[in-house]
């Protein structure tokens, strides 16, 4: 299986382990690794079966000017920006790696364009998505993101209560 973590995140794909097959012919990424999941799907030539994405990066309803907003808060005050972006997306210290985490990572996340026709190429190279979303992710509107998923892809589950990483820490 090949996975894609998300930005600023590393080790996290056992949090879905549960969901995952590891079957070679799989796919899967978390947030903008979802977004880098996708990309790959599209570009490769190898066999892709299934490709899983959880909390995918989806900010297409955000207006240019919250989304420049946020790439001067991290520019400007980075230390400040990741506290508020762990917290709000219950990233837990072990999944913690800024490495990924740059400037350009940022503006890929908030400027992709999810388009129906990149799905619906995914699913003419005969490849199975499944969704999965938490009902309480501080991260993404996940209304708008089922709103635009869900007609196109297998499967959308959303988890009652869970935040961005589908999973919660006491």
């Amino acid at each position: 299986m090949r996975y894609f973590n998300g930005f600023g995140c590393q080790n996290e794909s056992e949090l879905f382990s549960f969901w995952l097959d590891n079957s070679m012919f799989n796919v899967s990424g978390f947030s903008m690794g979802a977004i880098d999941a996708v990309e790959y799907c599209l570009h490769t030539n190898k066999r892709v079966d299934k490709l899983f994405l959880f909390s995918p990066a989806y900010f297409c309803n955000i207006s240019d000017d919250v989304k420049k907003r946020e790439i001067s808060v991290f520019d400007c005050e980075p230390e400040l920006w990741f506290r508020l972006f762990y917290s709000k997306a219950k990233i837990d210290k072990r999944y913690q790696d800024k490495q990924n985490a740059t400037r350009q990572n940022l503006e890929k996340l908030l400027y992709y364009q999810w388009k129906k026709e990149t799905i619906q190429k995914l699913i003419d190279k005969k490849i199975k998505i499944d969704i999965f979303f938490g009902s309480k992710d501080n991260i993404i509107d996940i209304a708008s993101a089922i709103i635009f998923f869900k007609p196109l892809v297998r499967q959308v589950t959303i988890f009652k209560d869970a935040p961005h990483t589908l999973i919660s820490y006491k």
